[in-house]
């Protein structure tokens, strides 16, 4: 459950807790999309009432908004985290949490180097 968000300057200590840091050891094998879900960011989808447009933003952990690309760039190096800005995407249409799996194989090969 997310704290609500409290007024304040953000700084290192909103990333302080060792949960919410990027280490790239340790992250090597999870979708760079998801990296930020993972260490406690929220990614939402607004729809606007009357024009029905939709838009993203990302909710830091310390709870703050985060609406743009330059939003979130600046918050990062703020907080001094080594997370990239390429892990975080503004397309409303694109689904995060998806895996991309081919709709057809062409071919399978279990062993690539054929027990060489």
């Amino acid at each position: 459950v997310k704290a609500s968000f409290q007024t304040h300057i953000c700084s290192i200590k909103c990333l302080s807790e060792t949960k919410f840091q990027y280490k790239e050891s340790e992250h090597k094998t999870v979708n760079p999309l998801m990296i930020p879900i993972v260490l406690g960011w929220d990614r939402q989808v607004s729809k606007h009432k009357l024009a029905g447009r939709r838009k993203v933003f990302y909710v830091a952990p310390c709870g703050r908004r985060l609406r743009t690309l330059d939003d979130v760039h600046r918050y990062l190096r703020t907080t001094n985290s080594l997370m990239e800005i390429d892990f975080f995407n503004f397309d409303w249409w694109l689904h995060v949490y998806n895996e991309f799996k081919p709709s057809r194989e062409f071919c399978t090969i279990k062993d690539l180097s054929y027990g060489k």
